[in-house]
């Protein structure tokens, strides 16, 4: 289920991704990552518990503000004005990074997106 059909979610975020911001990973060696699906990717390296306390971190670290701070508007490929949008909430910044090495590229699963790309769009 969407995190963003929950009234508290939904009041403070347009992305449905929860990765940074209800989510952290620790990975084996300590190191902390907005997702499990972002460990071992450096750029999304948020800290580690060998130099700092989670809650340092948590508070603290650039990459899950990062993170926090995107809307749907900062996504690529329109999301922002999607009939879905509410739905999806732009979908995986897990995804876009991997295929785009960019959290704010548009999550390639997305059918809108998948459609437009077969019509040339």
């Amino acid at each position: 289920s969407s995190p963003l059909r929950q009234a508290g979610y939904a009041a403070h975020r347009s992305l449905g991704d929860v990765a940074g911001v209800t989510e952290l990973c620790v990975a084996g060696d300590g190191s902390l990552y907005p997702s499990v699906l972002m460990v071992g990717d450096r750029r999304m390296l948020a800290g580690s518990l060998r130099d700092r306390p989670v809650r340092d971190t948590w508070r603290d670290s650039a990459v899950l503000a990062r993170l926090r701070g995107l809307t749907l508007a900062d996504i690529d490929g329109g999301c922002a004005s999607c009939p879905a949008a509410a739905l999806c909430g732009g979908g995986s910044r897990s995804r876009a990074l991997a295929e785009h090495g960019r959290i704010d590229a548009a999550d390639s699963a997305c059918p809108l997106i998948v459609e437009r790309e077969r019509a040339g769009v």
